[in-house]
Formats: structure tokens, C-alpha cells, sequence
């Protein structure tokens, strides 16, 4: 949990510093204790996913939200807890790339000597004003980076399950097809509302996760540990798919998000006897199926997004969390229905030799997912925080 400390304006910011609750660390402790857990052997800790983690990687998730805008930085200053620094004007990531895409105007630069050399040198500046001769880096060579980095590494998959265009095509275009929410959730005085409620509910969701680990030394201990895990690797499945343009690493992310979280809420719906073996299997898929329901929607998801609590923000959230549940409806056939089939794309992250009716169901496919269907994170992330089903 957070604790605020100060918030300091600046000509430029805000900068928001905040404390840790110790009353996370001092459960922890207490159930590593319980358990017989060393120090030294703190299960996920290696992997930077444990709970020490989790204010950290949840609180940075909605800095990228809203694409385009990156509306703060969530970082630590070398200390434990997660501080942020509020932007007067958000960063638009479109404007970056448009930038680069500027620059880099063909492969041609990485292997011609005639832009080698250039007048127009960047540096990187040492802290005493000094800049060593190996930090200078002349425009070409960024020019060469960026084509690099752009061309090679990212253009050819372009459109890969993107629906709008083919590798195949003479003309592409730098603007990505994702959603663009408008500039009004990015202004400063909303980002600040939305922030310091999004801290609250953060801290409130920990409270609860902590009361339901906190009964007693048993299964239930164990479940709110690897809850916490889950949770925390939900957050970094949420910023990998909101921090790239690319449609395939977007969808195959989401798909994984998804999973983790239907068998997060099934691990705390569900009776012991399903919670194992091949009953829990079909649980989880009947889990993913609802969520990607628009009644599951309507009941459940919906009520939660009216608490955000600046208009703006959730009239948008819900109007466009209402168009990808109408895309999965309509990317479904007369025999098969949208939650069908990418239930049957999620199986083919396998190999697309998958069952009988997985691959009657993609040969049947025009092999288009929706652009807009990895932004149901969103709406579902909300309703993590807001309404998950502790018992």
C-alpha cells in the first residue's frame, strides 16, 4: 500500500512522493515465517514479480493507457515505493513517431558511407558538464538506429492479424490503427483526479487481497500469496500491450492476460473440487468465454467503470469497451460465435493443429481479430481493482 508524503509543484510538474505501508512486508514476513521460507529463498523474488514489486509495475499501468497520451512516470529513485511525476503537457507518443518515422527515411542509411558522417552531432553530457568522445553520436548514426530498430525490427509484422492492411502493400502509414482517446483524459487537472483515485483503489484492492490471505495459516495463505504474483504479472502483461503499436505482440499479450485472469477469479469462485484437474480447465474457458461476453459486460464490468470518477474519463472507457464487445460479436459466423472463435486463435498460439473444432472453427475465419480487442485490458483492469471476488 501507498502512503502520500508531498506533492511538490514545479514549473513544468507535479511530483507526487509516497511511502510504503509496511503492513504488506509484515504479513509477508509472518507467513515466509508460518511456512518455513528462508530469507534468502523468497520464491518469486528473483523474478522481480513479487509482492515488493506490485505497488511499482500496477501504478505505472495507467501512465499508458490512454493511447496516445503517456500522462505521468511512475518510478522509484532508487527507493522502494512508487513516486510520480505529472507532466503539465502529457507526452503523445503519435508526435514521436512521426518524428522518427522523419528520420528514418529508408534502410538504405544503415549501409551507405555517404551518411556516415553528419554536422549534427548528439552527445550525452556527464553530470560535472563534461562529454567523452565515445558519447558522441552523430545524426546519421541515429538516423541508422531508428530505420534499424523500425524497419527491421517491427514494420514486417505490421500487419500481422491486423485486419487493414497486408506486409504485402506498397504504402503503409505510420498511424498505428489502435484506438486514439481524446486529448480531454489527458489533461493535467483529470490525470491528478484520476491518479490519486487510482492510488485508492489500489490501496483499498490490497487491503482486501490482504484480509482474505490474513484468516489463517492454511491454503488460503498460499492462494493470496500467488494471488499477489498473479496480479503483479497482470500488470506487466498490461504495460507490454499498451506500450507497443504492434497488432500481433498486442493480441498474443492479451491472450495470455486474459488466461491469467479467468484462472485468477476462478481460483477464488470456484469450489475446491473444481479448482483441480480437468473440471478447472473447462471452468477457466467458460471463465474467458464471459468475459468476453457483452452480458458479462452490462452486469458486471460496466458498474465498476462508473466509479472512475472524472466523466471524461469513463464515458470514453465504457463507449469504447461497448465497440470491441460489438467487434468480438461480429467477427463470429453463423456457426460459431465470436468468443468461440478466439478461444480457438488463443489455442493456436500452440500450433494450429490444435482439436476438431478449433480448426474447423479458423478454416471457417477470415483470420481477422480485432484491432481494438487487446484494449478490453482496460476495462478489465479496472474491474481487477475495483470489484474481483474475494472469498
Amino acid at each position: 500500500m501507498l502512503k502520500s508524503l508531498s506533492k511538490e509543484i514545479k514549473p513544468r510538474c507535479e511530483v507526487w512522493l509516497y511511502s510504503h505501508d509496511m503492513k504488506i512486508m509484515t504479513q509477508l514476513a509472518f507467513l515466509y515465517q508460518e511456512l518455513n521460507i528462508n530469507r534468502g529463498d523468497n520464491l518469486q523474488e528473483d523474478s522481480d514479480l513479487d509482492l515488493h514489486t506490485l505497488p511499482l509495475y500496477v501504478c505505472k499501468v495507467p501512465s499508458v493507457l490512454f493511447f496516445p497520451f503517456v500522462t505521468y512516470h511512475c518510478g522509484t529513485w532508487f527507493t522502494a515505493p512508487a513516486n510520480f511525476i505529472i507532466p503539465n503537457v502529457p507526452l503523445n507518443r503519435l508526435h514521436g513517431k512521426n518524428w522518427v518515422n522523419n528520420l528514418a527515411l529508408s534502410p538504405a542509411h544503415l549501409v551507405n558511407p555517404e551518411y556516415s558522417n553528419s554536422k549534427y552531432p548528439l552527445a550525452w553530457i556527464e553530470p560535472n558538464g563534461q562529454i567523452k568522445p565515445e558519447n558522441v553520436y552523430g545524426h546519421a548514426e541515429i538516423i541508422s538506429l531508428a530505420t534499424a530498430a523500425q524497419t527491421y525490427f517491427m514494420d514486417e509484422i505490421r500487419y500481422v492479424y491486423d485486419e487493414n492492411k497486408s506486409a504485402l502493400d506498397s504504402m503503409r502509414s505510420s498511424r498505428p490503427a489502435r484506438y486514439c482517446f481524446d486529448e480531454q483524459v489527458a489533461r493535467f487537472d483529470v490525470t491528478k483526479v484520476y491518479l490519486e483515485w487510482y492510488i485508492s483503489i489500489f490501496n483499498d484492492f490490497i487491503n482486501r487481497l490482504l484480509a482474505f490471505g490474513g484468516q489463517e495459516i492454511n491454503e488460503k495463505s498460499i492462494r493470496f500469496l500467488v494471488a499477489g504474483w498473479t496480479v503483479n504479472r497482470l500488470a506487466i502483461d498490461m504495460l507490454t500491450i499498451f506500450s507497443t503499436d504492434t497488432p500481433y505482440v498486442r493480441k498474443w499479450q492479451f491472450f495470455g492476460f486474459l488466461d491469467a485472469m479467468a484462472s485468477l477469479m476462478n481460483e477464488f469462485i470456484l469450489e475446491d473440487k473444481d479448482r483441480t484437474g480437468r473440471s478447472r480447465m473447462t471452468k477457466d474457458k467458460e471463465m474467458v468465454s464471459q468475459l468476453l461476453s457483452k452480458s458479462y459486460f452490462q452486469e458486471k464490468i460496466k458498474p465498476a467503470l462508473e466509479k472512475i470518477p472524472d466523466s471524461a474519463i469513463h464515458t470514453e472507457i465504457v463507449a469504447h469497451t461497448e465497440t470491441i464487445y460489438k467487434s468480438i460479436h461480429e467477427m463470429g459466423t453463423k456457426d460459431i460465435s465470436g468468443q468461440e472463435l478466439l478461444w480457438a486463435y488463443r489455442n493456436s498460439r500452440h500450433g494450429y493443429t490444435i482439436n476438431v473444432n478449433d480448426r474447423k472453427a479458423l478454416i471457417a475465419h477470415n483470420g481477422k481479430i480485432p484491432d481494438n480487442l487487446p484494449d478490453l485490458g482496460i476495462a478489465l483492469w479496472h474491474y481487477l481493482l475495483l470489484a474481483f471476488p474475494f472469498r
